[in-house]
C-alpha cells in the first residue's frame, strides 16, 4: 500500500487558530508531507515556514489521523498545538488567503480530518492557556 506521512499545526495566537485558504476556497491548517528523514515536528517547522514564513514553537499532539487520497494511497499524521513565536503571515502560493478564528467557528468540513471524529478537538484553550503560560514564562 501506498502510504505518506503528514504534519499539520493549530497555530494559536491569543485564543485564536490559523486558517489557511487554498486557492480553490478549500480551508486548511499549516502543514504538509513529512519527508524522508524528517521527524514529524521537523516537516511541521519546515512546511509552517514555507506556507506562512511564522515562528512557531510545537507542543503536544493534538490528534492523529488517517484517510485515504483518491488515488488510493493513504496519509497518516499528527495534527499539532503550535504555540505562535513571531512573525507576519506570508501566504506561499500553496494558499490565496488566511484568517484566524476563534476555536468554536472552526468546525468546517475542510478542517475536520485533522480533529476527532466527531469535529471536536482533542484539546481546550484553557489546556492551550496552561501550556502557554509554563512554555513561554
Amino acid at each position: 500500500m501506498d502510504t505518506s506521512l503528514g504534519a499539520k499545526g493549530l497555530i494559536i495566537n491569543e485564543k485564536e487558530i490559523l486558517v489557511l485558504i487554498e486557492p480553490d476556497g478549500k480551508l486548511d491548517f499549516p502543514g504538509g508531507r513529512v519527508k524522508c528523514g524528517e521527524t514529524h515536528r521537523e516537516a511541521l517547522i519546515r512546511e509552517t515556514v514555507e506556507e506562512t514564513g511564522l515562528t512557531v514553537c510545537i507542543q503536544e499532539p493534538a490528534f492523529e489521523w488517517s484517510f485515504f487520497k483518491r488515488s488510493g494511497r493513504l496519509i497518516a499524521g499528527i495534527t499539532y498545538l503550535c504555540l505562535y513565536i513571531g512573525g507576519q503571515v506570508r501566504l506561499s502560493h500553496e494558499h490565496s488567503s488566511c484568517y484566524w478564528s476563534t476555536l468554536d467557528r472552526i468546525d468546517h468540513p475542510d478542517l475536520r480530518r485533522w480533529f476527532d471524529p466527531h469535529g471536536r478537538p482533542a484539546f481546550s484553550f484553557d489546556q492551550y492557556l496552561a501550556m502557554e503560560a509554563v512554555t513561554i514564562k
